[in-house]
């Protein structure tokens, strides 16, 4: 491999080295029922079955307060830590809605019964009973990620101090990775895959590289974002109209 090709390599995995970072990319899926929603528009949700997408939202106090009018004084009393003792809500557990109301900040916290226990718990902590759990969502990811690769593209696995590369996350790394594949098929078998991530995919920032050599010939395939890709995904997500 000649010197120029040696020094774009080590370029390349400095940069991708300081620039890519543990972003967390497991969101709530999108939900049909608004949560959230004006509080008049959920209450009918009342008696529905619902799960802990997350137990960051989970007031396990607020019963020790009277920041909510609460329905009656067994409900208050039941719904607290003290009264729980060694019972824990957890993620992916399911409860009925049992009681919505308001706080004074405004906020809209669901009442859950689960088994003999009431869990207070805010709205953007809970999903319909089938989608996922942010452990389920997690675990999903990664079996996507090792899975992916499997055979003759199975060295697409972490990058530098083993973070995760986004394995066939994002269109960039999904054409990336396909162009890879395909040279590993066809018995080249000195060959880089080198990703510079620091977003979701849609910046034009974002650089994509495959390097191999061939008959002592060495060749790089640069992939990048265009502008036109960064326009759609931020009027998708509102920022521009």
């Amino acid at each position: 491999m000649n010197n120029q090709l040696i020094y774009i390599i080590t370029f390349l995995i400095f940069q991708t080295g300081i620039s890519q970072n543990k972003l967390d990319y497991i969101k709530k899926s999108e939900e049909p029922i608004d949560f959230c929603g004006k509080l008049k528009k959920v209450k009918p949700l009342e008696g529905t079955l619902v799960k802990i997408w997350h137990n960051g939202g989970i007031y396990k106090t607020l019963n020790e307060t009277n920041n909510i009018k609460w329905p009656n004084k067994e409900i208050k009393t039941k719904s607290g830590k003290k009264y729980w003792k060694e019972f824990e809500p957890k993620i992916g557990d399911i409860g009925e809605i049992v009681f919505i109301a308001k706080s004074k900040y405004k906020e809209i916290i669901y009442i859950l019964k689960i088994n003999d226990y009431y869990v207070p718990i805010d709205c953007s902590y809970i999903v319909s009973t089938e989608s996922l759990d942010v452990n389920e969502a997690h675990q999903k990811r990664w079996d996507e990620i090792y899975a992916y690769g499997d055979g003759d593209c199975n060295f697409k696995k972490f990058g530098i101090n083993k973070i995760w590369n986004r394995a066939g996350i994002a269109e960039i790394d999904k054409i990336s990775e396909s162009f890879a594949c395909d040279l590993r098929t066809k018995g080249i078998d000195t060959l880089m895959l080198v990703k510079r991530i620091s977003d979701n995919g849609s910046s034009p920032y974002e650089k994509e590289y495959v390097l191999w050599k061939e008959n002592e010939q060495g060749y790089l395939k640069v992939f990048q974002n265009n502008e036109k890709h960064k326009l759609d995904y931020l009027i998708k997500m509102g920022l521009i109209f």
